[in-house]
């Protein structure tokens, strides 16, 4: 589930909110893609820094990376 980056959807609430959803579908991470147009929709969070404790680092913007806190699925008594 991939998030691009704009300044109406860079708060922390709707970040991690994102995030919960991801978590939720399973998927194995969350990538944060910063997005320069239109250029008046730049996330200015993201450029000043004021995201860089959310994931880690990419060639791509910041990842959170969900398969460290996955629960096992239990299908008819037996886990996968």
């Amino acid at each position: 589930m991939e998030i691009s980056l704009f300044n109406w959807n860079d708060r922390r609430a709707a970040i991690e909110r994102a995030v919960t959803m991801a978590r939720e579908a399973r998927v194995d991470a969350s990538p944060s893609w910063p997005t320069n147009n239109p250029y008046h929709g730049m996330s200015w969070r993201w450029r000043l820094g004021m995201l860089s404790d959310v994931g880690e680092a990419s060639w791509k913007g910041r990842e959170v990376d969900l398969r460290a806190v996955r629960e096992p699925v239990v299908v008819s008594g037996m886990s996968r």
